[in-house]
Parts: structure tokens; C-alpha cells; sequence
């Protein structure tokens, strides 16, 4: 899967590679330790992550204009991982290079890893494609060629200052970087090298630039969990860092979820080897959401599908998705499921089912309310109950509280919002897990799958998703891997089937908004792409 995920290491005994949560202290320590110990040179790290920062943002600015390509760098080995990172960029794309070197007055005064990644990069890179300017603090004014350079469109690498930086910001190096983000051609993507520079344990108040992607190598520095406003879209690569401590927070390779996911079926298996889910939910006035649960719950290899609906609906529906179930149910005044109808059905289907997911266009009747109350409350507790939209309301908990299933079997998928009306703290999911005994998917440009036992993070989705419609074909496929262990590994804990739907999830999200664009991409096509997935398995 080397277009989508992180480079790096083999999986750990737990079942996926992971990137660990740090803070820029705790990161400068561990790599101090890491490297006393030989168990990898600094020159393997540093070539291992700015090649995998060049791939990144060969990856994920595949539309820009790479004719041009702007890398700031530091004198450190931030700017050795720049550096390198731009080699790999002009061997594929054989664009024209300006790499800027800051407070350094020649290649005496860089680190000597960084001079020997710029002998390579000269060594490389034509003399006529490339120019290297030095900005020492006693410079007196930016040469006229760099904001010319950079008002034509062109792609900029930010490699200034990693995570040892401590405030403030050198003044001279400041006033130089700012100029030349005013010249700086609009629609041109920034990336950064680790952080953006100026990011740090302090803050983001000396963080000049808000950068479109942050490429972290080796360990995520909390920082950009902490303001994403300054990172933009965070892509961690894995660059073969292993012994830190077992973390409670980490972000995981999709590689590894997508493996499990596609590994080939038993010869001698039948349909209720995967599972039944039933799915409860809809209303007159919003049946899609019911229909995008069941097309992910279907595509996703759910071996047997039932769908609790509408009665005004169920024809349209069983036509456009015969390979589910619909059991058609009245509907009360409002155009929602009539409360005592609906849960008679559910509970006859109790004892067949092998997952529950409720709560997506139900709206907010009193009648809807009442039916998500009784399915939260009386779901056999040794199922796994998932519950989204309508569903994630405060007075809900107190319902699953007289469930009583354990955390592994109750799985709230709010958003922000929904997180917040809940009375979720923030972005703590796993304080909310730990304090309400379930687990969760936080969705958002960073999806937080966790359990009380740990989190893992998740920054695979595209700004596609952003629409209406999304999140329920997250539900049907979360609903997907909790319907039968054999749908994922088995014998994984609840935050890695989670975190392995979001992953499944953003990477069909990816190839959707490729195929369609991020702009038109039609929600009722993104279940297919669960399919496409299995390429980068």
C-alpha cells in the first residue's frame, strides 16, 4: 500500500504497526535513546523519513504544479530531512528546484548529515535546474530571485525547524520567512517537514505559516494534535522506530488494518460465518441515511443483512439493495418508525443477530427517541451494539448503563458536535470511554477510535467526506467488522476493528474523491469504493 500509507516498520505483537504520541520533550529524548542504542543510525532515520516525506507529498499534492518546487531548511536535521525529501521529489518529477537554507552562512555551518544530504541533492540535481541561496541572521535583505520564484506556482517544503526548536523565532530568519510567504503564488500547497516550524510544546504563537500537510517522521508530536489549524492534514510516517513504551495513544498504519481486512475467506465457509446485522433506523423524511448504512454493511461482506424500516420506503429500497433484508414497519405521525411496532420487530430479531446499528435518520420525534431508548436498553448485551446520528443523545447513556455490556460491545460514533451533546470533553475519547465503560469513534479530519484501553489515531479520509451521508456509511461498515470475529482479526480489541473501519473508511473516501472529485463526489457512490480498497492491501 505504498500510496497511501506510511513507510516503515513490521507490525508489533499487538497487530499493527504504530507511530506513538509524543510531546517535542519526550520525542528529543527518545530518539536520543534510541540511536545510543544502535539499534538504527541517524543517517538511516533521516534518509528513511525524508524519503518518505517526498513520496508524502509527491502523494498528496498530486494536482499541484510541480515545475517549481520552494524548500526551506534549517541548518539541523530538519532541514537534512528537506533536503533529502526534495532529491526524491526531482528524481520522480524532474522539477526546478530553490532550496533556501536558513541562519547558515555556507554548507560549512550546516549539520553534517544535512551537508552531506545537500552533496547528494547537487550531485542529483542538474546545475541548471537547481539554485541554493544561504540566508545567514546577518543578511540584510532576502535576494530578489526567492519571491520570484515562489509568485509562480510552484509547491513549497518547509523544513526550517523541527521539534527541538525552542522559542522565540530567530528575527531575522522570521522576517525573511514571512516575505516570502507574502510573495508566495496562491494555491500553492505548503508541506512540512515534522512540525511546521515554530510549532512546539509552547504553542503555535510563533508558527508563521499554516501549512496545508505536516509530514511527522517517526513519532506524532502532540502539538499538532493540539492545533491543527497550523498543521492542516497530518500524514505520519513510520520510519522504523521501535522499544518506546506501549503507549495508550498511537496512530496506526492502515496497511495493516486493509490486510487483515482482504485476507482471503475459508474454502468451506457459508454466509453466517460473517455475521448478520441488523440495522434499525430512517424515517419518511430521511430514508437515505438508512439506505447508505445497508449498501456499506452489504459491501463491506456482512454475510446476512436486515434492515428495519419505513413501510413507505421498503419497495424503493429492496429494489435498490436486494441483497438485504427489508422488513417493512409503520410509520407513526411523523414519518418515523412507530415506536412499539419497531422494537417488537427488533426484539424478535434479537436472538438472530450477530450486531445491532441504530440511530441513523431517525430524527428527533418523541416516538424516535422512545424506540433508540428501548433498543440502547434492551440489545442482548453479548452483541455488539453501534449506534450513530439520532442515536447519540445524552439520556442514551444512561440507557446502555442498564444494558450493562461490556466496553468492547457498545460503540458510539458521534462527531464533534454530537460528542459535545453528550458531554464529551474535547477531543477525549478515551477519558469518555474509560468514564462511561464503551467505545468510540470521534469522527473529524482526525478520527479517534477508542476503547478504555487505548486509542488509535486515524488522519486517512479526504475532505470529500465532508457532506451529508458520510458518517453513515462509516456505520455500516463499522457494523461490518463487529458483525463476526472472522471479519477482522480475531481476538482484536474494539478500538482496532473501529480503527480498521475509519482506515477502510478514509481509504475508499480517497479513491472515491480521485474517481469523482472532492467537489462532486456522489455519497451514494462511496460504498463501492470499500471494494477498490483491496489494490492496497
Amino acid at each position: 500500500m505504498s500510496e497511501v500509507s506510511p513507510a516503515g516498520a513490521a507490525p508489533e505483537k499487538n497487530g499493527f504497526s504504530r507511530v506513538p504520541v509524543m510531546s517535542c520533550a519526550e520525542a528529543k529524548a527518545f530518539e536520543k535513546a534510541f540511536f545510543s542504542r544502535a539499534e538504527m543510525t541517524e543517517e538511516a532515520a533521516m534518509r528513511a523519513a525524508g524519503t518518505a516525506v517526498g513520496a508524502g507529498v509527491l502523494r498528496e499534492c498530486a494536482g499541484a504544479d510541480f515545475s517549481r518546487l520552494a524548500v526551506l531548511a534549517g541548518k539541523g536535521h530538519n532541514g537534512g530531512d528537506a533536503v533529502r525529501a526534495a532529491t526524491r521529489i526531482f528524481s520522480e518529477r524532474k522539477c526546478r528546484v530553490l532550496l533556501v537554507f536558513f541562519a547558515a552562512e555556507n554548507a560549512g555551518g550546516l549539520a553534517p548529515l544535512t551537508r552531506k544530504f545537500l552533496e547528494e541533492f547537487l550531485a542529483a540535481v542538474p546545475a541548471d535546474m537547481r539554485r541554493v541561496v544561504f540566508l545567514p541572521e546577518s543578511a540584510a535583505a532576502l535576494p530578489p530571485e526567492v519571491p520570484a520564484f515562489v509568485a509562480a506556482p510552484h509547491v513549497l517544503l518547509d523544513g526550517v525547524f523541527g521539534h527541538s526548536f525552542r522559542p522565540p523565532f530567530p528575527p531575522r530568519a522570521l522576517a525573511f520567512l514571512r516575505e516570502i510567504l507574502a510573495a508566495r503564488a496562491e494555491n500553492s500547497p505548503c508541506c512540512s517537514v515534522d512540525l511546521p516550524s515554530g510549532l512546539s510544546d509552547a504553542g503555535a504563537e510563533c508558527c508563521p505559516l499554516r501549512a496545508d500537510f505536516t509530514f511527522p517522521t517517526g513519532i506524532l508530536k502532540r502539538p499538532l494534535l493540539d492545533f491543527p489549524e497550523a498543521a492542516g492534514r497530518v500524514v505520519p510516517a513510520n520510519i522504523g522506530f521501535s522499544g518506546f513504551d506501549e503507549t495508550s495513544v498511537a496512530a496506526a498504519n492502515p496497511e495493516d488494518f486493509l490486510r487483515d481486512i482482504f485476507a482471503p475467506r475459508p474454502a468451506l465457509c457459508d454466509k453466517r460465518a460473517f455475521g448478520h446485522a441488523l440495522i434499525v433506523g430512517g424515517s419518511r423524511g430521511m430514508p437515505g441515511a438508512l439506505m447508505l448504512n445497508a449498501l456499506a454493511a452489504l459491501r463491506a461482506g456482512t454475510g446476512l443483512v436486515s434492515v428495519i424500516c419505513p413501510e413507505s420506503v421498503q419497495p424503493a429500497f429492496a429494489a435498490r439493495a436486494p441483497g438485504a433484508m427489508w422488513i417493512p414497519c409503520r410509520e407513526d405521525a411523523d414519518g418515523g418508525l412507530d415506536c412499539g411496532a419497531a422494537f417488537s420487530a427488533a426484539e424478535r430479531m434479537f436472538p438472530r443477530v450477530s450486531v445491532v446499528l441504530c440511530g441513523s435518520g431517525m430524527g428527533v420525534s418523541a416516538g424516535a427517541r422512545e424506540l433508540i431508548l428501548k433498543i440502547a436498553a434492551a440489545a442482548p448485551r453479548e452483541i455488539p451494539l453501534v449506534l450513530d446520528a439520532d442515536a447519540l443523545r445524552p439520556e442514551t447513556l444512561a440507557a446502555l448503563r442498564e444494558r450493562g455490556a461490556p466496553a468492547g460491545k457498545t460503540v458510539l460514533l458521534p462527531h464533534a458536535g454530537e460528542f459535545a451533546r453528550m458531554g464529551g470533553n474535547g477531543a477525549d475519547a478515551l477519558g469518555f470511554c474509560r468514564e462511561h465503560a464503551l467505545s468510540v469513534a470521534l469522527k473529524g479530519a482526525c478520527t479517534r477510535a477508542a476503547d478504555p484501553s487505548g486509542e488509535i489515531l486515524s488522519f486517512w479520509g479526504s475532505p470529500a467526506l465532508a457532506r451529508g451521508g458520510s458518517g453513515d456509511v462509516l456505520a455500516g461498515t463499522v457494523a461490518a467488522l463487529f458483525a463476526a470475529e472472522r471479519n477482522f482479526r480475531a481476538g482484536a480489541p474494539a478500538r482496532e476493528r473501529i480503527a480498521a473501519a475509519v482506515a477502510w473508511h478514509g481509504i475508499a473516501s480517497r479513491l472515491w474523491a480521485k474517481a469523482q472529485g472532492e467537489r462532486c463526489a456522489d455519497i451514494a457512490a462511496l460504498p463501492e469504493f470499500l471494494g477498490a480498497a483491496r489494490a492496497f492491501a
